[in-house]
């Protein structure tokens, strides 16, 4: 390699070096603004609803002596721009019901992972997918207490019967299970669009047969309680049944066949329905927005202004027009236009269409080109039980 070419290879590569690094930084630079711009589509918002009626049905089993303890349901989680919603493992709470008397029974679905689903804002559909178990939570002192009192005999439990005794709840069910809450309808579920927003009236229902496997939340150290007495739980509960909770229907379901294959129960079509009756959302309200307030047209010929109607409130707003407000001294020929329902925190564009007539009066351009005149009117969008908004234009008229 001559002098020359080394020079110039010593001249060429620092250049080079610079161009990357500079290239380099500029792509930094323009990631990292985008990743921090305030209100980017991906940003999320709370994302709230509060229930206040819940209705079950548990495959064959009816008239259960039942009530409500807690009849409340609620999530609580957050929502990104392109309705992707997220649900945190415990924001997301369901009824419980339950008895007190002759011993204290809650029975509940919990949902055990975070949940995941979509929502849309515009039509009120609303699809959640979790992972559930349903559990039963027993005093076992006064069960087993009721049960002896009963005539019924314990003894195979042995020493267990103190130790069990003394844990106060035991909580035992099955988990996990995929479920899916849906505001569409199901074969044993009407579900109801969120059509007002999370703020306004809705239904949740969520459709299962097959149970997840056998499991219990009630531990002596690491030691899984309902598992270790499963194989003694049909006798327990058609114990329990029988004599601790007279009146009991169970519709002549055969808990002991049931029972003996905990991990693949299947109750047959089951289903919960949380119903959010309370309706707080905010009225519908429109804004006018033009991408262009002022407008250049010719005389004679028609010219289209796209303007953009936005309904910023919760519930549709129905009815909707776009009339143009003119004088007859504008020259300006325009008509309504029927935009029909705007849905809730929606946007939609419509084209007006204007045609601006001769003038004798319009003045020359400097140039000495074609006459121009500036004209003003304004654009109303109206609604039944909505108020007015209008927007202002400028055209200015050529010819």
């Amino acid at each position: 390699m001559s002098v020359g070419e080394t020079a110039s290879e010593s001249i060429r590569t620092p250049r080079f070096r610079g161009s990357v690094i500079a290239l380099v930084l500029t792509l930094a630079t323009v990631l990292i603004g985008a990743l921090s711009l305030p209100g980017q589509a991906g940003a999320a918002q709370p994302f709230q609803i509060a229930f206040d009626e819940n209705e079950i049905e548990l495959g064959p089993i009816g008239n259960l002596p039942i009530g409500q303890i807690d009849q409340g349901a609620s999530i609580e989680g957050t929502v990104d721009s392109q309705g992707n919603v997220s649900i945190p493992k415990g924001k997301f709470t369901l009824p419980v019901l339950g008895l007190d008397e002759p011993i204290e029974v809650r029975g509940y679905m919990g949902i055990e992972e975070d949940a995941t689903g979509t929502w849309d804002a515009k039509t009120g559909r609303l699809e959640i997918q979790a992972k559930a178990g349903l559990w039963l939570s027993i005093d076992i002192a006064a069960t087993i207490q009721a049960l002896q009192g009963a005539g019924v005999n314990l003894g195979s439990l042995g020493p267990l019967v103190s130790i069990i005794g003394a844990l106060g709840d035991l909580t035992c069910g099955f988990s996990p299970m995929d479920v899916t809450f849906t505001t569409e309808t199901t074969p044993l579920g009407s579900g109801q669009r969120f059509t007002k927003g999370l703020n306004g009236p809705g239904a949740l229902t969520a459709q299962w047969s097959e149970l997840g496997p056998f499991a219990g939340k009630t531990r002596v150290l690491f030691l899984d309680v309902c598992t270790t007495i499963r194989g003694l739980a049909p006798t327990l509960l058609s114990g329990l049944v029988g004599n601790a909770i007279p009146g009991l229907d169970l519709g002549g379901l055969d808990i002991a066949g049931l029972l003996q294959n905990l991990d693949n129960v299947d109750l047959g079509p089951s289903a919960l329905t949380i119903t959010r009756t309370v309706d707080e959302s905010t009225p519908p309200d429109l804004e006018l927005l033009a991408s262009r307030k002022v407008i250049t047209a010719r005389a004679g010929r028609t010219t289209r202004i796209p303007v953009r109607v936005t309904n910023t409130g919760e519930s549709p707003a129905t009815g909707v027009t776009l009339c143009p407000r003119l004088s007859r001294s504008t020259g300006i020929t325009a008509r309504c236009i029927q935009v029909g329902t705007v849905g809730p925190a929606s946007t939609v564009t419509r084209q007006l269409a204007i045609v601006p007539r001769r003038s004798t009066r319009a003045r020359s351009n400097k140039g000495g080109g074609s006459k121009v005149r500036s004209v003003r009117f304004s654009v109303v969008a109206s609604g039944p039980g909505l108020v007015a908004r209008s927007q202002g234009f400028t055209v200015k008229v050529l010819g």
